[in-house]
């Protein structure tokens, strides 16, 4: 970007944002039941090796809260175990069009399978300081979606990235 340019931003209104979620809901192939709950009623399922089940209520309270600081519409949620830890991964529409098409990339492999790389928002319920944002690649099984991995791992703080001194 130009020194002194000032990027516009168009900022989604919350029909926008269902919209995209219904689509991109659509593109993974989630069972239309997930999609006509998520409609209907605003629920958002998750999904469990594939298979869709409710959130609990502390998952609910948790993808809510991300939604308020976040400032996006969060759609559907995918529940992994890694390394002894309980992840949730929330795919969410951010609030800005520019993030929209930035984010989701489609990856074809010679099987006639898809898989999406996407950003996702991932609470880590085992170790809740450990949650945030990463690129996961998902992949569709059942009426659900299963994450099989990051594709890059979160940003690292500001200290870190400036070159200040790790820890061993």
């Amino acid at each position: 970007m130009e020194k002194g340019r000032v990027m516009k931003m168009t900022k989604l209104n919350f029909d926008n944002q269902k919209q995209l979620a219904i689509e991109e809901m659509t593109l993974f192939g989630i069972a239309p039941t997930a999609i006509r709950q998520f409609t209907d009623v605003g629920t958002i399922l998750k999904s469990v090796a594939g298979e869709l089940k409710p959130l609990s209520a502390l998952e609910a309270e948790l993808v809510t809260s991300f939604e308020k600081q976040a400032g996006c519409l969060a759609y559907h949620a995918i529940y992994s175990c890694v390394l002894a830890c309980d992840l949730l991964s929330v795919l969410f529409v951010p609030s800005s069009q520019e993030d929209c098409e930035s984010g989701l990339k489609i990856i074809e492999n010679g099987r006639a399978k898809k898989s999406w790389q996407l950003p996702v928002y991932c609470i880590n319920l085992s170790r809740p300081f450990y949650s945030g944002y990463v690129f996961a690649k998902v992949l569709k099984l059942g009426d659900g979606l299963i994450r099989i991995r990051n594709e890059t791992q979160p940003r690292p703080p500001p200290s870190i990235e400036k070159g200040a001194a790790r820890r061993p």
